[in-house]
């Protein structure tokens, strides 16, 4: 069975919603027909309890057995406001989570529909059904415009603003939606990073995207199989402890155990928030949706193993060594064993990421503090890519610093270069210029990158053809034939990351890097990594 932690008592939307879609069947005399449904609970339901108000202010309560999904409110005033409330009755007088509905009672009419001081049924029906065509022949006509419009140049989804068209459209006038993994997908950036070396320094500007919530509405609205192989029943999801460095915005993330055939397989769990709102409900079955069936499977992508879909509950794979930058500021000796371990982290990096690209989807928020580690046996890491995904944000531009941040010392020089009141562009080139910030961190062990400038002075200096110097123990190859390239003034002609595996690989294997692939040890000096830099098993962002 489905277990809690000792330290909580309740599971919502898992265990707690045995009663839903309360809903107003039909009105007639001075009564009100209410009808619900039920969900699977892990406990035994004993019945319903129904309480409501009647029209002399009586307050009155109605058990009725569990099979039973509908009941006739009586004693109504016409045109008046009621409320209900029902809520499922378990074994030991354990009740679920409240269910209620507001309702207005409306005109009262006879058994044959007539309105006893207004339209009849039938009248009200026929208003409706004029209604409805007037709405049909509107869209039709909205659906004619936007066709002429098309015809006049043949569409071709070249680019990412007509994916984001794309999405738009089919948001507003298609419902739920399938999705194809070949759609461009964009994702804005939520979490802040805080500079260790400079803790008051402000290194964050707005997102400015303003159509990165359609992705949040497409997936969360997502129509997919009910049998599908990722979906995972709640009992065999045994949540062990919540990770207390592992925190999200909208939900908890678990140390969990998930039942298999050959037994017991450790997983990460991620689980929204008991006081989660609509709107974190929806994100979460965003990413739920969009992890199973747009995300590809990859070594260095971060592997999701499946969902409970009655929460969400999203769980994906053990990455036991942490966040890469928690990683790295734990280095405190360089050797070469570990700069191969840096360049293979990198190589690892950006593998994911051309498969990332090669699906169109374009990560927005690259960093060490978005790369997991793993162990894979005996000294042996591998680097996986995360945080990605559908993240609802609000409407913004450059000009707007009411929204979101996000640190702007990992965007590219022209995401900087924007006019008042501009949107940023987000594309495979400037997840490029991100990566060469993140294979600096590597090198210089976590450090945050133009520790020495504020965020306010970066466009400048790199306008003016300044770039982050090679780290002390970075090998010159990787700076000059990795790094460097990445932050080309020129988009189009940084490395597409296909290139940059090459260069890396290249590298290792010695064919193209002799003697500039070692750095002078000797020449060194000692060691300045942080003595104190503390190794944190954050699990998952």
């Amino acid at each position: 069975m489905f277990r809690q932690p000792d330290t909580w008592q309740r599971f919502p939307s898992v265990l707690d919603q045995s009663v839903t879609n309360l809903t107003v069947v039909r009105t007639y005399g001075d009564k009100v027909e209410i009808w619900w449904q039920y969900v699977v609970s892990c406990y035994v339901t004993k019945g319903v309890k129904i309480t409501y108000t009647t029209a002399s202010d009586v307050r009155k309560e109605v058990t009725l057995p569990a099979a039973q999904s509908s009941y006739v409110l009586d004693d109504l005033d016409p045109n008046k406001d009621y409320s209900v409330v029902v809520v499922a009755v378990y074994e030991g007088s354990e009740t679920s989570e409240v269910e209620s509905l507001q309702f207005n009672s409306g005109d009262l009419v006879d058994e044959d529909g007539n309105s006893r001081g207004g339209l009849a049924v039938g009248a009200i029906v026929g208003i409706v059904i004029v209604m409805l065509i007037l709405v049909v022949v509107i869209a039709l006509l909205v659906l004619f415009i936007l066709t002429r419009r098309r015809h006049k140049e043949p569409y071709l989804p070249r680019d990412f603003d007509d994916f984001r068209r794309t999405v738009r459209q089919s948001v507003v006038f298609g419902g739920r939606q399938n999705v194809s993994s070949s759609a461009t997908i964009a994702f804005p950036m939520k979490k802040n990073v805080s500079s260790p070396s400079n803790p008051g320094q402000n290194n964050y500007t707005v997102e400015d995207d303003d159509d990165y919530d359609d992705d949040v509405y497409l997936y969360g609205n997502l129509v997919t199989d009910s049998v599908a192989a990722w979906k995972i029943p709640a009992e065999k999801v045994e949540l062990v402890q919540r990770l207390p460095n592992a925190k999200g915005r909208f939900a908890d993330i678990y140390e969990a155990t998930l039942t298999v055939k050959n037994g017991k397989q450790k997983v990460v769990a991620k689980r929204l928030k008991q006081r989660g709102n609509a709107a974190d409900e929806l994100l979460m079955t965003a990413k739920m949706n969009f992890f199973a069936t747009a995300c590809p499977k990859h070594e260095n992508i971060l592997q999701f193993v499946g969902a409970v879909t009655q929460g969400p509950i999203l769980l994906f794979e053990v990455c036991d060594l942490g966040r890469l930058r928690d990683w790295l500021v734990a280095q405190t000796k360089v050797t070469e064993d570990l700069e191969d371990k840096m360049i293979t982290i990198c190589l690892h990096i950006a593998r994911g990421m051309n498969q990332l690209h090669a699906k169109k989807i374009v990560h927005r928020r690259l960093g060490a503090r978005n790369v997991l580690l793993k162990s894979a046996g005996t000294d042996v890491i591998i680097a996986k890519v995360t945080g990605f995904g559908p993240m609802k944000g609000e409407q913004a531009t450059s000009s707007d610093n009411a929204n979101e941040k996000i640190p702007v010392k990992w965007m590219a020089l022209e995401q900087l270069s924007v006019a008042e009141g501009e949107k940023r562009k987000y594309d495979e080139k400037t997840d490029v210029w991100s990566f060469g910030i993140t294979s600096w961190e590597v090198f210089s062990k976590g450090e945050v990158p133009y520790p020495d400038k504020s965020s306010s002075q970066l466009k400048g200096v790199l306008h003016s053809g300044y770039r982050l110097p090679r780290p002390t123990y970075c090998p010159d190859i990787m700076y000059d034939k990795v790094m460097k390239p990445c932050w080309d003034t020129s988009a189009t002609s940084r490395p597409s990351f296909a290139n940059v595996i090459n260069t890396i690989e290249t590298s290792l294997s010695g064919g193209a890097a002799g003697d500039e692939y070692y750095y002078d040890i000797s020449k060194q000096g000692q060691d300045t990594a942080e003595d104190d830099g503390l190794h944190q098993n954050n699990l998952a962002k």
